[in-house]
């Protein structure tokens, strides 16, 4: 079962080490196991980790282990379900970088394997922890939705249609408002987090006058009352 996909465009001050550099120590950090930086980035067949994991990767490095361009790198972690029997989590990261100095395209996925129809358990819908420590270390491009919690006031709400309206927008919107106690939905932080690259997550502040927004925006794309829109 597909959980997670996401694409990101990255500049990271080191290039492509940098991001491998990243995932070697994030798949240590999961394994409770060492991996070395430099086998990672060259390649590996299989590698059989302490709690049981595998790791694999592949790359293009020229004959005297050059780095070629077009650049690509893959790697894949898969390990057994720490509380159900007969399901693994796949996780699948790629890199592409076209020429050196250019951005560096990178893509994960995060997938289930059943190896039984009585695998039957609900899933944790999640994202790979990588995703944020890529998006903190690696210098994602501009354009990358979620970067951080926006606001929608009376002020913005000219503004915040037009990118609504905006025809080159290919990710959606998710609009949280305030209940009776102030309180949102869910924390904004937290839903910017996991949503990061996915969606521009837009919050309408506990002292804005909602009905004043919605003569601008429209009921369409406003929310109330403690209410997420997307």
């Amino acid at each position: 079962m597909l959980v997670y996909v996401n694409n990101f465009l990255f500049e990271p001050a080191q290039g492509p080490d940098q991001i491998v550099q990243l995932v070697a120590k994030w798949v240590g950090q999961r394994a409770k196991s060492y991996v070395d930086t430099a086998r990672l980035a060259e390649g590996i067949r299989e590698l059989k980790l302490k709690d049981g994991s595998t790791l694999t990767s592949r790359a293009t490095w020229s004959a005297d282990k050059g780095r070629t361009y077009p650049f690509w790198f893959c790697a894949q972690l898969s390990h057994r379900d720490e509380k159900i029997s007969g399901r693994r989590w796949i996780t699948e990261i790629g890199l592409h970088q076209e020429a050196e100095g250019q951005a560096i395209e990178c893509s994960l996925l995060l997938r289930t394997d059943e190896v039984s129809a009585r695998v039957n358990a609900s899933i944790q819908v999640t994202r790979p922890k990588l995703v944020e420590q890529l998006i903190q270390s690696c210098n994602p491009l501009g354009q990358t939705p979620g970067l951080k919690v926006k606001q929608l006031t009376l002020e913005s709400a000219s503004a915040f249609l037009r990118e609504v309206e905006r025809d080159e927008r290919n990710y959606p919107i998710v609009i949280l408002s305030t209940n009776r106690d102030n309180e949102f939905p869910v924390t904004p932080e937290r839903l910017r987090s996991i949503l990061v690259g996915l969606a521009d997550v837009v919050c309408v502040p506990a002292e804005e006058d909602t009905f004043a927004i919605e003569e601008i925006v429209g009921r369409r794309f406003m929310a109330f009352g403690g209410a997420l829109n997307i």
